[in-house]
């Protein structure tokens, strides 16, 4: 009776609730195919970016969830891990931690090394090769001949205050790659969509913790374009108020998540969300992909010296009451966003 009583603990001990089980099998639908890997070096309560590899090749086992419950077969690297490799692709994002001397690497959960278990050896010395390979994503070309439009962005901030109070998310960042520029939907050829990737760096305002990388997605990009009956409207695509980020850059961004959590609830259970253009109906955008709280104020460039600025291409604007923002240091930009003076 004892021996079967221990068998059934062992076994519960191992293969935990059915719920435990179910997100088990969901993490092992994470792809093997990532579009950019973003890595960054870790010292203690400091995380550098170095740089971009796109279409990365992987042929690792991916760490899949540790429940706490099961002994890992895998003893923790002794010391802290120094480099972090975050994979992304359309829908999805990865977070390793990656010891370098040890050749070890583990799924990030917590950015508290203690909490990282499942360690797993880099045999194919893949991740090795990833730190070889990173360097500072290369600024992309401007579209060659693209169309632009102006973009119907609803009623504008009228102050700092105005904009800060609709943006969920500010943060300082810089633009490490473009991880996708597709039609919206998808199935059309005229309306298209960058993704852009973002290494925050000071996050000012917060309504959800940020991964390493967030997905920012924009109107616009670098596709080919025809109206609904064929005809060539331009070889990519701008929005005059709202230009395409620029990779390199540093900015301010104001952001939220692209929908209402209403109608965020009725997409989830496809997965994304969809849009029309005439008769076309099709995917237009993942969920975990985030826009600017304004299409025109929502990102402000960080100059190379520092001072605030309207990006490169875009009209100059300002807030029609309160304190204004451009032309100030980064220092005090970051001053007044964080306790904005009211109108």
């Amino acid at each position: 009776m004892l021996r079967r009583f221990v068998l059934i603990a062992a076994l519960i001990l191992c293969f935990g609730s059915k719920s435990a089980q179910a997100q088990l099998q969901n993490d092992l639908l994470i792809p093997s195919k990532w579009t950019v890997a973003v890595l960054f070096r870790v010292e203690p309560n400091k995380r550098t970016y170095i740089g971009t590899v796109q279409q990365p090749n992987l042929s690792l086992p991916l760490p899949l969830p540790i429940d706490p419950r099961i002994p890992s077969r895998f003893l923790s690297p002794k010391g802290t891990y120094d480099y972090e490799v975050w994979l992304a692709c359309s829908g999805s994002t990865l977070g390793l931690a990656y010891h370098s001397k040890n050749g070890q690497f583990a799924h990030i959960y917590s950015s508290h090394p203690s909490s990282i278990t499942g360690w797993r050896r880099d045999t194919n010395k893949n991740l090795r090769t990833l730190v070889a390979q990173a360097k500072p994503a290369d600024a992309l070309p401007p579209p060659k001949n693209p169309s632009k439009g102006i973009t119907d962005r609803g009623g504008a901030p009228v102050s700092l205050l105005d904009l800060v109070k609709r943006s969920p998310i500010i943060c300082v960042g810089r633009v490490v790659g473009l991880l996708s520029n597709l039609h919206t939907p998808q199935n059309a050829s005229q309306d298209q969509a960058s993704v852009f990737l973002i290494a925050p760096e000071n996050t000012l305002v917060t309504s959800e913790a940020l991964p390493a990388i967030v997905k920012v997605s924009q109107i616009g990009g670098y596709l080919s374009s025809h109206d609904t009956e064929g005809r060539w409207l331009g070889e990519g695509h701008i929005d005059i108020e709202d230009p395409l980020l620029q990779v390199g850059q540093r900015y301010i961004f104001f952001l939220a998540r692209p929908l209402s959590l209403s109608i965020r609830l009725k997409d989830k259970a496809r997965g994304y969300f969809i849009s029309s253009d005439g008769s076309i109906t099709g995917k237009r955008a993942e969920l975990d992909e985030f826009r600017k709280s304004d299409m025109m104020m929502g990102k402000l460039w960080i100059k190379p010296d520092g001072t605030i600025a309207v990006p490169e291409q875009q009209p100059e604007w300002k807030f029609q009451s309160g304190p204004q923002i451009l032309g100030m240091s980064e220092e005090e930009a970051i001053s007044l966003i964080q306790y904005p003076l009211k109108p």
